[in-house]
């Protein structure tokens, strides 16, 4: 999008109200929170009952699965992914939204659909100390973020290409950046699956599945993610503006 016109865009937004200028103007928004997790600090903040508060507001379902997590780290990261979305309905202005009303089926991504027929399709990612939601009011969404570090193994037959895995053998980090923009196109799919990551055909700036094309954008959070992360997202249609909001530990437990 042109810099001058997305300067207009965003005070015209300001002056009428937000969202609601975006949604007369049909422009594709994609909101991403995230939140970097500072370790045991962030541990020390969150107590027994808030823990308990946070998971009687889930689904049941939601609820047993985080429950099963083995490590303490892996459920308050689950749990905290939860809280995020809220912050991201929030941010989009949807005030109808609430967490016992996402469902969870067996295949595919969590949804929520608001009794007035309000599109909210979003999408959670974490990896490392980072979480990241993904969110729109005008169309599918995925995102997936992971964390660059060495690789033991460069066969990964079962997801890349013959050509994806020549590039892998002459620059390893590169696995990294295809890993995440298969999946996020998988997950923007509503499917799941390693053998439906090898189905993705990567272009340039966007990818094919199913005889369908899901855009791409490289996120680029801040200087000191850039080189630690590879994150991608995924949307039905040409994003016209991402907007990223950092969100701290503070204000989860706020909400």
């Amino acid at each position: 999008m042109d810099p001058v016109y997305q300067v207009l865009l965003l005070e015209m937004s300001y002056i009428t109200g937000g969202n609601n200028f975006l949604e007369l103007m049909n422009i594709n928004s994609v909101r991403l929170c995230y939140l970097i997790q500072q370790g045991g600090y962030d541990l020390s903040q969150i107590d027994e009952p808030q823990q308990i508060q946070w998971l009687s507001e889930l689904p049941a379902k939601k609820q047993s699965s985080i429950q099963r997590l083995v490590q303490y780290s892996d459920r308050i990261t689950s749990i905290l992914a939860t809280r995020l979305l809220i912050r991201c309905a929030q941010n989009e202005g949807i005030d109808a939204f609430r967490l016992r009303d996402v469902q969870y089926p067996d295949q595919g991504k969590p949804c929520w659909q608001g009794k007035a027929g309000d599109l909210f399709d979003f999408n959670i990612s974490h990896s490392g100390k980072l979480i990241i939601v993904a969110a729109s009011k005008t169309m599918k969404v995925g995102v997936d973020a992971e964390k660059i570090k060495a690789l033991k193994n460069l066969n990964f037959k079962m997801v890349m290409s013959v050509d994806e895995l020549m590039q892998i053998q002459q620059t390893p980090d590169l696995f990294f950046e295809l890993w995440s923009q298969k999946e996020a196109v998988v997950k923007a799919a509503n499917t799941s699956g390693l053998g439906r990551m090898r189905d993705v055909q990567l272009k340039q700036d966007y990818a094919m599945l199913d005889d369908m094309k899901w855009y791409l954008t490289n996120i680029k959070l801040n200087e000191s993610l850039t080189d630690q992360y590879a994150i991608h997202l995924a949307t039905s249609r040409p994003a016209d503006e991402v907007i990223t909001n950092q969100i701290v530990l503070s204000d989860l437990i706020q909400i």
